[in-house]
């Protein structure tokens, strides 16, 4: 994880972290989640948390990124 800015955002979700990470890299978005710092994930949670950086993204491009992972989420 470069440094930089980050924030976390939570969402509701009935997808996994696994799932929305994936989507993400599908989609070409480095996203990345709380999962990461978990021993295992907490079953039945509809709440996720993101990991929201922007050390590498131009400002122009930022609100794009997060329509698309907007779309990505909750379609």
């Amino acid at each position: 994880m470069q440094a930089g800015l980050h924030f976390l955002l939570n969402i509701k979700s009935t997808l996994s972290y696994k799932e929305i990470e994936q989507k993400a890299h599908d989609n070409s978005i480095e996203l990345y989640t709380l999962r990461r710092f978990m021993v295992e994930e907490p079953a039945n949670s509809s709440i996720k948390t993101l990991i929201i950086g922007f050390a590498k993204i131009e400002l122009e491009d930022i609100e794009p990124a997060i329509l698309k992972l907007k779309e990505i989420i909750y379609n």
